[in-house]
């Protein structure tokens, strides 16, 4: 029922997280390319829930640099 419903958004909700502060550590690389890292999901796109907040992170930062 419900518990395990909660339980896997939980869980979602930290792979996002954890793709998000993956994202942060890779941007803080001065060769780091965001938009080539942006690219790199047209061609395959984010299928975890890690994925999707590392993509995400990007998006956001590049809308700020923008």
């Amino acid at each position: 029922g419900n518990q395990s419903s909660f339980f896997n958004r939980g869980s979602i909700m930290k792979d996002f997280q954890r793709g998000i502060d993956a994202a942060q550590d890779e941007m803080r690389h001065p060769d780091f390319d965001i938009l080539a890292a942006i690219c790199s999901f047209e061609g395959d796109p984010a299928d975890s829930s890690f994925q999707r907040g590392y993509l995400h992170m990007l998006l956001v930062a590049n809308e700020e640099a923008a």
